[in-house]
């Protein structure tokens, strides 16, 4: 459809709105928006290309609540790009409001000074490139006693920009500063570029020209085949008749890493074997390659620097993988040659150097965590005590442990609990013991509100973890967790008696001890004795 003239839509709001009993009162302040008045008074902005196509509102009040919806999160949203634009340009937004695209929005930049640039041009072409360039044709525009400039005088400045930058315009006429107009660049492609972008944006980049600066002094070519299509393909010939071939952005990845220098070495070992390389495409480091000898005969074989290469990339992927190994541990890897899975490695942790392999890390690493949350819970009891312990034996296990008094005592979790629930209130560092008469009462009468608390003590020394936290009575199930993870629901006795009988069959104590734990071989055993057992 043919664009309507202001005129034209203005025309055709006013026959439209009628037709729905509402009277068309002039433009609105939004863009390309007419205002109406309404039966009942109310006015309203509506898209006058909308009112011209037929496409008046059904339901007048649910079009209201939806434009006030649409155009509150409009604002927002433009109002956030108006922002990442800014930071674009080093530039510092001023407005806190979008006001429209034909708003002029007011930046502070980087030297201090105050530019105002229409918020339809950033939307559309983003953050100049060259600002001054932008405030002096911004500056021209705006001036009303300037005469302005012909098409004649325009096309010829569009035409020296392009002579400038080596390429030719093919458009035989000045179209307009923000139509396309056909241009051969200096690789022989042709492009359609608009006078306002290489105002604001400049020249584009020409990946020939790129190219073949990088390259310099080997020739260059662009493959014919690719010449008018979106991704080009060049040629870059290198030593003797070896050339490299792909897009722009593999070529610049290839010349990164040297690539003609590897190409290099590689004829000058040929020449002293008395080999010529073949002229071929370069197809990697670790590729085969044709060489022909003096008697004309044709060998494939390897570069000599694959080897040197592929055992660099070997050390460097394992050297990334020991990296991650010490991240995960909270370590960094100061070695750098690989020397096998099992070596030990130099490894800075916690500010300090140690020797170890990653294994022996990852096993220390475990440990100090294990450590940690053991230091944690006996600072939970409220008790001050230091560990001076060094080798890992189970949660349930005993350590040593310095009081705050200075004394030492070697004691498990359960017992260091019972020691800061015992301790008095002076401070005074209480001996470590266990109430064994407590124990007994729970299990016979339990007792009281402390039930749970002395038989998770006895628990906790003997390896399990009771998970229950409700005192029911003794008679009751209650889950408990054995040492390889599994729960499991039982009776208190049932529990305290098949213990005991899994550890008396290991023959260590007659009856328990404090130093008499459950292990993860005991639990297979300690299961079918409490499925089977009679207890109660």
């Amino acid at each position: 459809m043919i664009k309507s003239s202001d005129a034209e839509l203005y025309r055709s709001a006013g026959a439209e709105a009628a037709k729905h009993g509402a009277t068309f009162v002039g433009p609105a302040a939004t863009y390309k928006y007419g205002l109406f008045r309404l039966a009942d008074g109310r006015e309203v902005e509506i898209h006058l290309y909308h009112v011209r196509d037929g496409k008046w509102p059904k339901d007048i009040e649910q079009f209201l609540a939806r434009q006030a919806l649409s155009r509150g999160r409009n604002r927002d949203k433009m109002l956030s790009r108006l922002l990442e634009l800014a930071r674009e340009g080093n530039a510092r937004l001023l407005d806190d409001h979008w006001e429209g695209p034909h708003h002029w929005y007011s930046f502070e930049i980087q030297d201090g000074r105050v530019v105002e640039i229409r918020g339809s041009k950033l939307i559309t072409s983003g953050w100049p490139t060259d600002i001054d360039g932008y405030l002096r044709w911004s500056a021209a525009r705006c001036q009303t006693d300037v005469e302005p400039k012909s098409k004649t005088e325009l096309f010829k400045e569009f035409k020296e920009t392009v002579e400038r930058n080596n390429a030719v315009v093919l458009s035989p006429d000045w179209l307009g500063a923000r139509q396309p107009h056909d241009v051969m660049l200096s690789d022989g492609t042709v492009r359609k570029l608009k006078p306002n972008q290489l105002k604001y944006f400049g020249w584009p980049t020409v990946p020939l020209d790129e190219l073949r600066k990088m390259a310099a002094p080997y020739p260059v070519h662009i493959l014919p085949d690719t010449a008018d299509t979106e991704t080009q393909m060049f040629r870059i010939k290198v030593s003797d008749g070896v050339y490299l071939e792909g897009s722009f952005a593999e070529l610049k990845a290839q010349w990164a890493i040297d690539v003609p220098g590897l190409i290099f070495e590689a004829t000058q070992w040929a020449e002293r074997e008395g080999l010529r390389m073949a002229p071929a495409k370069w197809l990697g480091i670790m590729a085969d390659y044709e060489f022909i000898n003096e008697a004309g005969e044709s060998l494939r074989r390897k570069l000599p620097a694959a080897d040197a290469f592929e055992a660099r990339r070997v050390n460097d992927a394992e050297l990334a993988k020991l990296r991650r190994v010490g991240t995960m541990h909270g370590a960094k890897l100061l070695t750098g040659t690989f020397a096998g899975k099992d070596a030990a490695y130099a490894w800075e942790k916690d500010g300090k150097v140690i020797t170890a392999s990653a294994q022996q890390l990852i096993v220390a690493s475990r440990e100090q965590s294990k450590f940690d949350t053991l230091k944690t819970r006996v600072k939970d009891f409220g008790l001050e005590a230091e560990l001076l312990s060094t080798e890992w034996a189970g949660m349930c296990a005993a350590y040593r442990w310095r009081l705050a008094g200075g004394s030492e005592v070697t004691a498990k979790l359960s017992q260091l609990r019972s020691l800061a629930r015992n301790q008095p209130s002076d401070g005074a560092p209480a001996k470590a013991s266990r109430s064994r008469s407590d124990e007994a009462k729970v299990f016979q009468t339990g007792a009281g509100d402390k039930a749970l608390e002395v038989l998770r003590d006895w628990a906790d020394g003997v390896g399990i973890k009771l998970l229950s936290t409700d005192w029911v009575d003794p008679g009751a199930s209650y889950e408990w967790a054995l040492p390889d993870g599994t729960v499991v629901a039982a009776s208190l006795k049932k529990v305290r008696n098949c213990t005991r009988a899994v550890l008396r069959q290991r023959n260590e104590v007659e009856v328990l001890a404090d130093e008499t734990v459950l292990t993860m071989e005991d639990c297979p055993t300690l299961l079918e004795r409490i499925a089977t057992s009679k207890s109660r």
